[in-house]
């Protein structure tokens, strides 16, 4: 069974809660998120190439044309749902690859974004020592995503970013959600009841991390 559920939303929108939630639910028990990626072999190396192929094309790591589409059905193969990075740079063509899911994306203030961002992902990822593997890929995505300046363009790829989901889910069974909404909205989307006896999951890595999260939450 192909994903039935898109997030789109991007990483920092409490994607890692919105996952939580979803599990407890037991609707979309097994989701495609960040922490997915090394859990599957081969899969980082593959998502590096796709983020080449997409916003670098013709650059070492992309020898040919992929087929977007199947790439994104072989590795989403098995899960009921994606959020999170990698999956959320690829917006347009999730919408092409699952013409059935429902869509959803997590969204927050976008000035609380941008700290958050810095906080976590971006200030404390270029300071760390990795894997040459691990660095591609959050290199390739600091390149194409913000040009390597996330204060001067981290901003302007939020918006664009939400815009583009935007203008191409118009039809398309959609919620805009913000996880500090609680169990409502996204029970009522899902058409499941709301959990009366369970809190919705707060999974603040900054917090628990004391800002140094290595994946995109």
């Amino acid at each position: 069974m192909p994903p039935t559920l898109l997030n789109l939303g991007l990483p920092r929108t409490g994607t890692q809660s919105f996952a939580n939630a979803l599990q407890l639910l037991a609707t979309h028990p097994k989701i495609y998120h960040m922490r997915e990626v090394d859990q599957n072999p081969g899969h980082r190396e593959k998502w590096v190439q796709l983020i080449y192929a997409k916003y670098a094309p013709g650059s070492h790591l992309q020898t040919a044309a992929p087929d977007f589409g199947k790439e994104l059905r072989e590795l989403l193969k098995g899960y009921d749902a994606c959020a999170d990075y990698p999956c959320s740079l690829f917006p347009i063509e999730l919408l092409k690859a699952f013409p059935d899911a429902k869509v959803i994306i997590t969204v927050r203030d976008e000035e609380a974004w941008c700290r958050s961002m810095q906080r976590t992902l971006v200030y404390p990822l270029a300071s760390q020592e990795k894997a040459e593997r691990v660095n591609e890929m959050r290199k390739a995505y600091n390149l194409y995503c913000w040009g390597d300046d996330f204060e001067a363009n981290g901003l302007k790829y939020w918006r664009e970013h939400v815009d583009l989901v935007g203008e191409h889910t118009a039809g398309r069974e959609v919620l805009w959600y913000g996880v500090r909404e609680g169990w409502k909205p996204l029970c009522g989307f899902l058409g499941v009841e709301v959990p009366a006896a369970l809190g919705f999951p707060d999974d603040d890595e900054a917090r628990k991390w004391g800002g140094k999260a290595t994946t995109a939450e």
